[in-house]
């Protein structure tokens, strides 16, 4: 009897260890033992104090530890992300990692390692050993310290898609690079790499659109521009550049890839024209970026036709000529940037009729011209337009009244032009506006007493020669931070109303003839 009793209770404990491992809410047992093998690397601050049976068998609630809570046939591991990073510390010396401690995990989807200073992988243990993770996608391996051959190995995980690198020092051959990462989609490298020319270069700052691959960043590189890098990579996605010291004239493939949607060329030192021939091969692109460099000449009339082309930014260049009006009016266009190149003529009637255009940048150029003033009652606003700026240009005539019926405008600046006149009364319509730029005109008459934007929280009018009381024009406006209206004619006594605004952190009231003490 007694020994029935036994064989019930073995028969019990077999049925509960098989329970444990069934659970679709709990850890696999061999994987529980896996960490705690891990823990002792990883918890030279105690992270990982929770990392343990008696605290709590179920590892899929330990720190920095998630698993997969459906069952499939698919997936033979319970565990699918482990984040280790921090939980060494950044100065606590260069030490090397056994990448076989990790080989128990077959369904991680994602492992991050940053910050730990580590310098390498154990000999015979290096990071070829995790392409027995068939379901690793994402790597994140930055700001440690590998300084050996570890970024070249990195072809041997078929199934990566995103790895980050960054903050690290490698050594190497940049087309070597390139051929170990032709299945990632998404990479961000920061480190030192010899290129092809064994001249020392940097790669990459690890600013990349995340939604967006794949992606290739790199920092620092001199020579012309690669145009390898859109023939050889039939998948790429986005080219990015930026920030580097490519020299000469930019030019395009004869056979280019169809499928770019992002190209960063902007930080460089390209000169010349911006090429028309084969641009219109390039008709997937979606963001083109070209500024900072010594672009010169007219824009590009091929541009006008790049239906999905929603940001197109060719400031601080050395552009010349009349802005196509086809461009500002382009439908597919979200956001437009020339600013601060030798733009002229008078772009003004073309903003009039911006159909989706959102951010509208031509602010330092040479645009001339008086704004114009149309019957606010028949005409249609190009009511997307959210930001405008024109200021540093030589625009004149009245501020129009116009603009006080552009909906949801949020920025508005028109500083350091030739505008007169008073400030219209229909800017107290603008109630979605956060940011009012008049500085360095000639306005005159007071501020309109129903100014009061429930969201302002910039104001600079410095520099005019408005007059009259403050009276009660901002006297609601808790959101304000910056008030400048130094230099006018303002009379009057400081309203107590100053005193009130909770978030005001800059005044200037200098060069007026106000009275009074500003109420604290």
């Amino acid at each position: 009897m007694m020994e029935s009793k036994w064989v019930w209770f073995i028969i019990i404990g077999v049925m509960l260890s098989v329970l444990e491992d069934s659970l679709t809410d709990a850890c696999l047992k061999h994987e529980r033992v896996a960490l705690l093998h891990l823990k002792p690397f990883f918890n030279h601050f105690n992270y990982l104090y929770k990392w343990d049976e008696e605290k709590g068998w179920d590892c899929c609630r330990w720190e920095g530890v998630e698993c997969n809570t459906t069952t499939t046939t698919t997936t033979t591991g319970r565990l699918i992300r482990l984040s280790l990073n921090s939980t060494r510390g950044y100065n606590m010396g260069d030490w090397y990692l056994n990448a076989s401690l990790f080989h128990p995990f077959k369904g991680l989807n994602s492992l991050n390692l940053s910050y730990n200073s580590i310098a390498g992988f154990l000999e015979n243990q290096g990071i070829e050993k995790l392409s027995r993770l068939d379901n690793l996608e994402t790597l994140d391996l930055s700001y440690n310290s590998w300084r050996n051959n570890t970024l070249f190995h990195m072809g041997a995980l078929s199934s990566l898609k995103t790895l980050n690198f960054r903050g690290n020092l490698v050594e190497g051959n940049l087309l070597h690079i390139q051929e170990a990462f032709s299945s990632v989609k998404t990479l961000s490298l920061q480190g030192q790499l010899s290129d092809p020319d064994n001249e020392l270069v940097k790669v990459g700052n690890g600013n990349f659109l995340p939604y967006l691959s794949p992606k290739v960043q790199l920092k620092a590189i001199s020579g012309t521009f690669p145009v390898w890098s859109l023939e050889n990579n039939t998948k790429l996605q986005e080219l990015v550049l930026k920030g580097n010291s490519f020299r000469g004239h930019l030019s395009f493939s004869s056979a280019p890839n169809f499928d770019l949607s992002l190209m960063d060329m902007s930080d460089n030192k390209l000169q010349g024209q911006i090429p028309s021939n084969n641009m219109f091969n390039f008709s997937t692109f979606e963001m083109l970026f070209l500024s900072k460099n010594a672009f010169e000449g007219n824009i590009p009339p091929c541009l006008n036709g790049m239906k999905d082309l929603s940001f197109l930014d060719l400031s601080n260049n050395h552009l010349s000529g009349r802005v196509p009006q086809e461009l500002i009016m382009n439908s597919s266009f979200s956001i437009l940037r020339l600013s601060n190149n030798n733009l002229c003529g008078n772009v003004v009637p073309a903003i009039l009729k911006a159909n989706k255009l959102r951010n509208l940048y031509l602010d330092g150029n040479n645009f001339s011209g008086e704004m114009p003033n149309v019957d606010v009652s028949t005409f249609r606003f190009p009511t997307s337009l959210q930001e405008i700026d024109l200021s540093n240009n030589k625009l004149y005539g009245k501020l129009p009244r116009w603009i006080g019926n552009i909906s949801y405008l949020e920025r508005l600046a028109l500083s350091n032009n030739n505008f007169e006149g008073c400030i219209p009364m229909e800017f107290c319509n603008l109630n979605t506006l956060e940011f009012l730029q008049l500085s360095q005109n000639n306005l005159s008459g007071s501020i309109p007493s129903c100014f009061n934007p429930p969201n302002i929280e910039h104001v600079h009018l410095h520099g005019n020669r408005l007059s009259g009381p403050l009276s009660f024009a901002l006297y609601n406006s808790s959101s304000l931070v910056t008030l400048d209206l130094g230099g006018n004619n303002l009379t009057g006594t400081i309203p107590k109303w100053i005193g009130t605004l909770s978030s005001l952190s800059v005044l200037f009231l200098r060069a007026n003839h106000l009275q009074g003490r500003i109420p604290i």
